[in-house]
């Protein structure tokens, strides 16, 4: 367990570098960037990074997928998510009347708003959902109450000022965001659903690729020869004498890829063969063509 909690905070810190670099950069969450308005797709991107590494952590431990899981992933990007806030609240300062993020100056912890009192972290989790104006503090040893007029005098009756802060958050988007780090959190343990367990041996299959060939040359020289006898040794062979498909950046050629997904304990296997071609500038998978030879015995291979 020590050391799935060991992957999990490897991705969530390196979430929280990022995240607190952009608001550091720009005075302003990560999460307030949406696509077409309305979809918290850096909410979403946040969630899934955060919880990955838990999330791959359990699938080197070997934890078998059930809903508790899911939950899990759930709540660590949730609480990943609220850290954000706290993190930025100790980064919070007031510069020429702003609220600005800083790693020094007038820290904001330093002023009272009527009707909030001091901003600590609570009344500023309030403040980022409200518009508000703020008044500097003049003492940290005596309770100063701030009346409508907004006017702050220190001990010698001396005006002070008032500071307007502009309105960061609507309610309405930190639910939003709120609702994009549930679906981040929750896509980051859809891939433990996928891939198979050996209930014998208690662990996940691995995956690892055998050939990848150009689509032409596999289906002329290669297809039927594995269709009648599919051995690791004949595909061994293959990978030997045929040449295998190089894929880069400029290439165009579809190609196929052959892979095992085994059991590292007791070596059972299934291999897939699964075909791709160019789409554009990436490669797709094309699902009409998939094969699945079973229980093939890839132990001289492993």
């Amino acid at each position: 367990m020590k050391n799935t909690l060991l992957y999990g905070l490897l991705t969530s810190i390196i979430a929280l570098i990022v995240s607190l670099s952009f608001i550091l950069l720009f005075d302003s969450f990560l999460f307030s960037v949406y696509i077409f308005f309305i979809v918290p797709g850096f909410a979403m991107i946040f969630g899934y990074y955060v919880s990955k590494g838990l999330a791959y952590g359990m699938v080197k431990r070997n934890i078998i997928y059930s809903y508790k899981i899911h939950l899990l992933l759930i709540l660590y990007a949730i609480i990943f998510y609220f850290l954000i806030y706290y993190l930025a609240y100790h980064l919070a300062r007031i510069d020429e009347g702003y609220l600005v993020f800083s790693l020094s100056g007038d820290h904001i912890s330093n002023y009272v708003v009527e009707g909030y009192g001091r901003i600590d972290f609570k009344n500023f989790m309030k403040l980022i959902l409200n518009s508000y104006s703020v008044t500097k503090y003049v003492s940290f040893n005596r309770a100063i109450t701030i009346d409508s007029s907004y006017f702050l005098y220190d001990t010698a009756s001396q005006f002070q000022g008032t500071y307007s802060l502009s309105q960061n958050y609507l309610f309405i988007y930190l639910i939003i965001d709120l609702i994009g780090i549930i679906v981040g959190g929750f896509s980051s343990g859809l891939n433990l659903k996928e891939i198979k367990w050996c209930k014998e041996c208690k662990k996940y299959h691995k995956k690892k690729l055998i050939a990848r060939f150009e689509r032409s040359l596999f289906e002329k020289n290669i297809l039927d020869n594995l269709v009648q006898d599919m051995t690791i040794n004949k595909l061994l062979r293959l990978n030997y004498i045929e040449e295998r498909f190089k894929k880069d950046l400029f290439s165009k050629e579809s190609y196929v890829d052959i892979y095992a997904e085994y059991c590292p304990e007791c070596k059972n296997s299934d291999i897939f063969l699964r075909y791709y071609f160019k789409d554009f500038l990436k490669y797709e998978f094309d699902v009409r063509k998939t094969k699945t030879f079973r229980d093939i015995d890839v132990s001289s291979f492993i």
